[in-house]
């Protein structure tokens, strides 16, 4: 027999989530890489949804701050990307990719408490004290603390249980997701301008929904370790894909150029060529399981006649079950 998961490769061995993973990795490696390189080449001018910015101060701490996470988001889908294609073969060790995963996704909750920060302080709005900050830089502290803890930890130097270090390490990455949403979402709502447009409403309430649903959605994290519920697969999904949404929504209200340009156009046009492609290689697998299939029972028998000519011809065999 066959073993068609393993004979014909990504397209008969991947089930529909690791699918659906593979065209949203894509499309946020794209979309992240793009709005970099323009961040990069408006340097000092670009916010990290695409938006002008101008002065410098305090709005270069934002520039800075917004590359950041830009480039975190960036890297973040790549190594996505790499991880779920390098599933496909047992021979690829994942666990460097499973490191580079483990020190960004610590990095987020920081940065989005930090990025809005900055973002509502110089938004003209109502000013913010100095105090707020103390909770950015100790929550980039207790973030990186436990990262690299509990990344000794799975390395051996620190002598854990693996069970324990599981624990520690997705509570911890759902509370300080949780933790950002709150603070993200009481500095939007009090800094809020009081002559804001229509637009910047609409803006200011999307995201206030964004990093709610952050924390609803990681709550299902603590709710598995502590045995309460089993965790979703469809989340191993939502949960890495929700940067694509914030930066969606940014560059909407922030840029609508650039959401056109970048995700309208561009970012259709590249899922489009990337599911022609699935679909054709999906084809071409079908009609080689086919072809297999059809020559599965035949084999070649060669005859040496007498006068040592050799003639060989395509012959079917059947397997026959005798009795007993």
């Amino acid at each position: 027999m066959i073993d068609r998961a393993g004979e014909w490769g990504i397209f008969t061995a991947m089930s529909i989530l690791p699918l659906v993973s593979l065209l949203v990795f894509t499309v946020g490696l794209f979309s992240y890489g793009a709005i970099f390189i323009f961040w990069l080449s408006e340097f000092g001018k670009a916010g990290w949804a695409g938006q002008q910015i101008t002065g410098c101060g305090a709005r270069r701490s934002f520039d800075l701050v917004g590359g950041a996470i830009v480039f975190v988001s960036f890297a973040w889908f790549a190594v996505n990307l790499l991880l779920l294609l390098a599933s496909l073969d047992p021979r690829i060790r994942p666990w460097p990719f499973q490191v580079a995963l483990h020190l960004l996704v610590f990095l987020f909750p920081p940065l989005i408490m930090h990025t809005t920060f900055v973002e509502a302080r110089d938004g003209g709005g109502a000013p913010l004290k100095r105090g707020w900050k103390v909770g950015i830089w100790g929550t980039y502290l207790v973030s990186q603390f436990i990262s690299l803890f509990t990344l000794l930890g799975y390395s051996r130097v620190v002598s854990l249980p693996h069970e324990v270090l599981d624990l520690v390490t997705n509570v911890s990455i759902a509370a300080l997701f949780i933790i950002a949403g709150i603070y993200s979402s009481w500095i939007v709502q009090r800094a809020r301008s009081k002559a804001e447009s229509t637009e910047q409403r609409a803006s200011r309430r999307l995201m206030i929904v964004l990093f709610a649903l952050v924390g609803i959605l990681c709550l299902p994290m603590i709710l598995a370790d502590v045995g309460w519920m089993r965790f979703p697969d469809i989340l191993r999904v939502v949960l890495p894909s929700l940067p694509l949404a914030f930066l969606f929504v940014g560059t909407y209200f922030r840029n609508r150029f650039a959401f056109f340009d970048l995700f309208i156009k561009r970012g259709l046009f590249l899922l489009l060529t990337i599911v022609l492609l699935l679909l054709g290689g999906s084809a071409c697998a079908s009609a080689q399981q086919r072809i297999a299939a059809t020559f599965e029972n035949w084999t070649v028998v060669c005859i040496t006649q007498s006068d040592g000519q050799k003639e060989c011809e395509l012959a079917h065999t059947q397997t026959v079950d005798f009795p007993s």
